[in-house]
């Protein structure tokens, strides 16, 4: 008799998995949603962000009145983007975490995004109408874009060609130097539309770690030379390493042998 039960039950397995996957498979309606949540992240643009000790809650917050205030779409009734927060059961609630900084101009709220999750050790994916964020970090949020592709080639070009006449600076944290960077690309990006002068740095620490932008260098004494070199001087001093992701130069611990 209980093999009998068994075998039924087996039987009856592959019908209740098919099941399954079909309730949690997403309707045509919600395929199209997310792809216009996708795109929504891509194509509102912030003008700036100047923001400190925000915690995830308090970002999420900005991000729901950009979206709103900032989004292209013509019916008032479908503008913004929708947030939720999902921590683990029995978990502290990732909406408390803390980013020391959030600074940036022209950026679109998929790299803001992007930004505040790494800072903060989540991760994101788009569900339908809904943004919904995570704990964990997930190894690439999605694929580049062709204009985040572009965007990154841009910002390297930028890193060659804006010239920093002359910096003569003592006892700097990386925080400092990150500030006079953005002054001095600022001032020097020979970019003719000022809307998209400048170049945007960021700074990820990794979490449970001392914060890497408090590290100091001594001296930044340096003539006539681009940006970029000067990045990579300051980098070399503070035992940092950064990269170019879209419109962002990311700095970040260096790897650990």
């Amino acid at each position: 008799m209980k093999i009998k039960y068994m075998i039924a039950l087996l039987a009856f397995a592959p019908l209740l998995a098919s099941e399954s996957s079909a309730q949690q498979a997403a309707t045509p309606a919600e395929l199209a949603a997310t792809e216009q949540v996708k795109q929504k992240l891509n194509n509102i643009i912030i003008p700036e962000l100047n923001s400190y000790d925000l915690t995830l809650i308090d970002c999420v917050k900005v991000f729901r009145i950009r979206a709103q205030k900032l989004d292209p779409e013509p019916d008032v009734n479908r503008k913004g983007v929708n947030f939720v927060m999902h921590s683990r059961p029995g978990e502290p609630d990732i909406g408390e975490r803390k980013i020391k900084r959030l600074m940036l101009r022209n950026v679109s709220l998929g790299e803001a995004l992007k930004h505040v999750c790494t800072a903060t050790g989540v991760s994101y994916k788009v569900d339908g109408n809904i943004v919904v964020i995570t704990p964990g970090l997930a190894p690439d949020q999605q694929a580049a874009t062709p204009a985040e592709l572009a965007a990154t080639e841009q910002v390297k070009q930028k890193l060659n060609h804006i010239i920093i006449p002359e910096l003569n600076n003592y006892d700097l944290t990386l925080i400092d130097c990150v500030k006079v960077f953005r002054i001095r690309a600022q001032q020097f990006d020979p970019e003719p539309d000022v809307n998209r002068k400048g170049v945007n740095f960021v700074i990820h620490s990794r979490p449970g770690e001392p914060d890497i932008g408090e590290r100091k260098i001594k001296r930044l004494m340096l003539r006539n030379v681009s940006l970029g070199e000067a990045l990579k001087h300051v980098c070399t001093a503070t035992g940092v390493a950064y990269k170019v992701d879209g419109n962002i130069v990311v700095i970040c611990d260096a790897p650990k042998n």
